[in-house]
């Protein structure tokens, strides 16, 4: 009877989950798909759930920068998600966040709008900076940059274009080569 009487009190201590909720800004990950992952993945009572386990595995989606997932007595999961932002594309097979931190989704429609950058895996952050410092500078000339490169001896090179100011024209791409020389200078004689 002890043991009886102890597997209810289990029961009562230990509820099955009856609710998960996904919170946060995701634009790139389906809530209710979450939902239906961690619902599978639950084995126990809201106790004996392991928490930590989720949390990892969801943390090695693409998208998530990062989770909490958290229990609510009686029978709840909580679960917070903050998605990535891709920034710009990374070698065509890469997303790069602002922080240049690569990562690469099964898919992304996002991605085909994003700025190319390109160069070797090391240098991802400093073309990810020139990239914003050349679209700074050419902002003030009517261009935008929609690509830069940095070659494996240094050298730099942009795709820019004109800023539409209506959806009826067609930008007409520049390549510009900067070589390995100091930006600054040669962008100032650009303008």
């Amino acid at each position: 009877t002890l043991v009886v009487g102890g597997g209810r009190v289990l029961e009562r201590l230990d509820p099955p989950i009856m609710q998960v909720t996904v919170t946060g800004n995701l634009l790139n990950l389906d809530s209710a798909a979450i939902v239906s992952w961690v619902e599978g993945q639950i084995t126990g009572g809201v106790l004996r759930t392991d928490l930590r386990r989720l949390q990892v595995q969801l943390q090695e989606r693409p998208w998530v920068a990062s989770v909490a997932v958290r229990r609510q007595w009686p029978d709840v999961l909580h679960i917070s998600v903050q998605e990535r932002v891709a920034v710009a594309r990374w070698n065509d097979e890469y997303l790069l966040t602002a922080q240049g931190e690569g990562f690469k989704p099964q898919q992304s429609p996002v991605a085909v709008t994003l700025p190319r950058l390109s160069g070797e895996d090391a240098n991802a952050s400093e073309v990810l900076q020139q990239f914003g410092w050349m679209q700074t500078q050419f902002s003030t000339m009517g261009l935008a940059v929609v690509a830069v490169s940095k070659a494996q001896r240094g050298a730099w090179q942009a795709e820019v274009e004109a800023v539409a100011i209506d959806d009826s024209a067609v930008p007409a791409a520049i390549q510009v080569t900067f070589g390995t020389q100091v930006l600054a200078e040669p962008l100032g004689r650009f303008s």
